[in-house]
């Protein structure tokens, strides 16, 4: 047996052909050998887009292979393969052989897919973009969903609309270049038929008017729908009454109630707009600027107090003794955009577990002889018992 396997000389000098073993060694000394002088790319996500079980290979299509500069898909080997199949959605390495064939290793499967709003999917079809608002992506793109088309309108059934994560672009997709024709119920040509949504939020910003930078509060956000509005005093003063629509692909990680500094814009549609947000951060002492969480209504009757509305900019000049009953809860503040000056309710630029600095008297006031009461929601008013 031993000899069978292992090939040995016969009688008349003739040698045998290699045995299974070692043909076997051969064949890991060989792939050792590749490791040692291929160059990694690093890893990516892609999907399988074929994968011949006859001839033992197939190849992974990558987005962010391609962005690197390497337009032919990633060969990858049937050693490699494992349980995939064409269509299967992977996490893999990239590299060369020593030839400097693009070949794929090491696959795992993507846990990075989810169908919901925020959710992280990759792309199992290459799309072609059709008209100003939609998106093209090539196959194996990742894409966040910002907002799940309503299946109750015509022209949304079928329709999501994403953010490619590598080029940062925004526009409508069909569901089935997520999940695939038979899976959404849904074709490509009966998705053109329908046509894309038509609603101005899928116009491009860079046909968009600039406002420039400001500062306001995050008053609404709802996660179903995937928008919400932002607040802002200085854009009022501008001549905006509205509210700044903000998409759920724009607003991160803050909530209603949130201070955030953002740029306004206009799209097409003349629709005021919010986008690149970022937290206000501004810490809460005498010398600083705060924006307002709530509106505030200054009483009529009295003289001294200020009044602002949600989103405003008050500057800090004093924060009330908290030893004395009838200033703990107020600061002074002086309103920066309408330069009025007036006792505030220290609730109104808080939320949260949110405290006060230090109270350095920065000027000499009269003390505040009147309670205020504050709303704990953000459409409420703060308001004087």
């Amino acid at each position: 047996f031993g000899s069978r396997l292992r090939g040995s000389s016969s009688k008349g000098g003739t040698e045998c052909t290699p045995s299974v073993w070692d043909r076997t060694l051969n064949l890991q000394d060989s792939m050792a050998q590749d490791a040692s002088e291929d160059y990694s790319l690093g890893r990516f996500v892609g999907v399988v887009k074929s994968f011949n079980n006859q001839q033992g290979y197939g190849f992974i299509s990558s987005a962010g292979v391609r962005n690197k500069g390497y337009d032919n898909d990633a060969f990858v080997h049937r050693y490699q393969i494992k349980s995939f199949s064409s269509g299967s959605k992977v996490r893999f390495e990239a590299y060369l052989d020593k030839l400097g064939k693009l070949k794929a290793r090491h696959l795992q499967a993507c846990d990075a897919d989810s169908l919901n709003v925020g959710g992280v999917v990759i792309t199992c079809t290459a799309v072609e973009a059709l008209d100003e608002g939609y998106l093209t992506v090539g196959m194996g793109a990742e894409v966040e969903i910002g907002y799940l088309g309503d299946d109750s309108k015509t022209d949304e059934h079928g329709w999501v609309y994403v953010r490619d994560l590598l080029h940062n672009h925004e526009g409508w997709l069909p569901w089935s270049a997520i999940v695939g024709a038979a899976e959404s119920g849904e074709n490509e040509q009966s998705c053109k038929e329908n046509g894309a949504p038509k609603s101005s939020e899928t116009s491009k910003d860079e046909d968009a008017t600039s406002l420039g930078d400001f500062v306001g509060v995050i008053k609404s956000f709802n996660q179903e729908k995937g928008y919400g509005f932002i607040s802002s005093a200085r854009l009022r003063a501008q001549g905006y009454e509205s509210d700044a629509f903000v998409h759920r692909l724009q607003i991160k990680s803050s909530t209603p109630g949130s201070a955030v500094q953002f740029h306004a814009y206009l799209d097409v549609g003349g629709k005021l707009k919010a986008r690149d947000l970022q937290a206000y951060d501004a810490q809460v002492v005498v010398g600083t600027v705060a924006v307002t969480r709530k509106a505030v209504d200054a009483p009529q009757s009295q003289h001294g107090y200020l009044g602002a509305g949600l989103g405003a900019e008050v500057e800090i000049l004093y924060i009330g003794d908290e030893e004395q009953e009838d200033e703990c809860g107020w600061m002074y503040v002086r309103d920066c955009i309408q330069g009025e000056e007036g006792w505030f309710p220290c609730s109104a630029v808080l939320q949260g577990d949110e405290c006060l600095g230090p109270g350095v008297n920065g000027k000499e006031v009269d003390q505040p002889s009147t309670e205020a009461q504050a709303g704990s929601d953000l459409n409420e008013t703060v308001v004087w018992a």
